[in-house]
């Protein structure tokens, strides 16, 4: 009786070790909420957290119709902080989705030609801007 029950013992010992290893991997996977928090307040942060070029297109309007879909590149870049959860509601209509791919937000002003998107992934368990579209007709 006591030879079968070593390998028992064995085998709930080496699942219980999968399963803590399975949760501390998961917590080296940076929170969505803890990034946004500092990439929308940290210039240097954001900075090292946009994977250039960094796809996207900026279309504006001056005297007339213009589009820059040019790469954003690390030298043009402008630092962001527009943050979704601390906007003024009044004026800016915002969306956020989170999906299995990523984090995807929209942050726009009704009848004014201004829209904001941006895409963000998880890389090697922390997360990147890995998309920019800004419309500013």
């Amino acid at each position: 009786m006591v030879i079968k029950l070593i390998p028992i013992a064995f085998l709930l010992a080496t699942c219980q070790h999968l399963s803590t290893n399975n949760q501390a991997s998961k917590s080296n996977f940076e929170q969505f909420n803890s990034f946004y928090s500092s990439f929308t307040s940290d210039s240097t942060f954001q900075l090292s957290r946009v994977i250039f070029p960094l796809k996207g297109a900026r279309y504006f309007f001056s005297d007339t119709f213009k589009t820059d879909s040019t790469l954003w590149t690390k030298d043009k870049w402008e630092f962001n902080r527009a943050n979704i959860y601390q906007l003024d509601s009044a004026k800016f209509k915002t969306k956020i989705l989170v999906q299995e791919s990523g984090v995807k937000e929209n942050i726009w002003i009704e009848n004014s030609g201004f829209m904001m998107e941006r895409h963000y992934k998880q890389i090697n368990g922390k997360w990147y801007l890995v998309y920019y579209l800004l419309s500013e007709l």
